[in-house]
């Protein structure tokens, strides 16, 4: 608390009362917006990220870049696993990027929303970070309940294509994103973080390895 503190920041909140979808959950903040461009982080995914600049800092610098109305970050899965995740349909970006392994910048052209292996445009799939302007909350005041009995942000980030670019960030080869969306989740990548501590690492691995035999 005391490192909060420090970091001199003021957190405002508000609270979904009932649970009617992650577009009308993004919708509360608009008071808090009003007119700029915004980052949703969903809080049960975290990204580990070794690069510098992190990963949302790429995220936010490559929404500049590609004059986008949403970005969003992404990930590569398995085929099967397209049904838990809203999935892109895409092409590479055409801009001025330094030469990489591997291409992390896309346009994104359609998105469908947990489809069946069947029906997924790709493997690429939103993983919890997203960079907005304000204009989204015109979308998602237009958009009617979707999959699930819920407002489906993805929705309204498709309907957004009428005025505006929708662009994606791969994460890195050294990034990862962790689901905490469960309990066995939460505990496999808390275990992980605190490997990873300098202080709390190597007593805790000691004793993992004394648990193991």
């Amino acid at each position: 608390m005391e490192a909060l503190e420090n970091l001199n920041i003021h957190i405002f909140y508000v609270r979904q009362a009932v649970p009617t979808g992650l577009a009308d959950a993004v919708y509360k903040a608009k008071e808090f917006v009003h007119d700029e461009e915004f980052v949703v982080a969903l809080g049960d995914t975290i990204i580990d990220s070794l690069n510098k600049p992190i990963h949302l800092s790429r995220l936010i610098d490559f929404h500049k870049e590609a004059n986008a109305l949403c970005t969003l970050s992404a990930e590569r899965i398995l085929i099967e696993h397209c049904n838990r995740y809203g999935i892109m349909d895409i092409e590479e970006f055409k801009g001025k990027t330094t030469p990489k392994t591997f291409n992390d910048k896309y346009i994104v052209k359609d998105l469908v929303e947990k489809p069946s292996q069947e029906e997924a445009p790709s493997n690429l799939a939103i993983c919890g970070r997203y960079v907005f302007s304000p204009k989204i909350f015109d979308y998602i005041e237009k958009i009617a309940v979707g999959k699930g009995g819920e407002k489906q942000l993805t929705d309204a980030i498709r309907l957004s294509r009428e005025t505006g670019q929708i662009a994606a960030l791969q994460l890195a080869e050294n990034e990862r994103r962790y689901d905490i969306g469960s309990f066995s989740l939460y505990a496999k990548a808390f275990v992980d973080f605190c490997l990873k501590d300098e202080e709390i690492g190597p007593e805790l691995r000691e004793h993992l390895k004394k648990i193991e035999l």
